[in-house]
C-alpha cells in the first residue's frame, strides 16, 4: 500500500514534481518495517490452524503473490 500511494497517487495524481525517492525517503523504510510487523501477524494469526505448518505456508502465499503480481498489466 505504502507503494502505490507514493507510485500511483502521489506521482501520477497529486503531479508531485521530481521522483518519491527524493520526496519522501522514509517510504522505503516504513514499508519494510510494515512488511515485517505484517509476517508477524500472520505468523501469530495462523498458527492456531497449521500449527508448524505456518511457516511454509506463509512462504508459499509470499512467492504465490509475487507470481500474481508478474501477471499484472502495468
Amino acid at each position: 500500500m505504502v507503494a502505490i500511494y507514493l507510485i500511483v497517487y502521489a506521482k501520477y495524481i497529486k503531479k508531485m514534481p521530481g521522483d518519491w525517492e527524493q520526496i519522501w525517503p522514509q517510504g522505503i523504510p516504513i514499508a519494510t518495517a510494515c512488511a515485517v510487523a505484517s509476517l508477524l501477524a500472520f505468523g501469530a494469526a495462523f498458527w492456531p490452524v497449521w500449527n508448524g505448518w505456518t511457516i511454509p505456508a506463509i512462504i508459499v502465499l509470499f512467492l504465490g503473490l509475487l507470481s500474481l503480481l508478474s501477471f499484472a498489466p502495468f
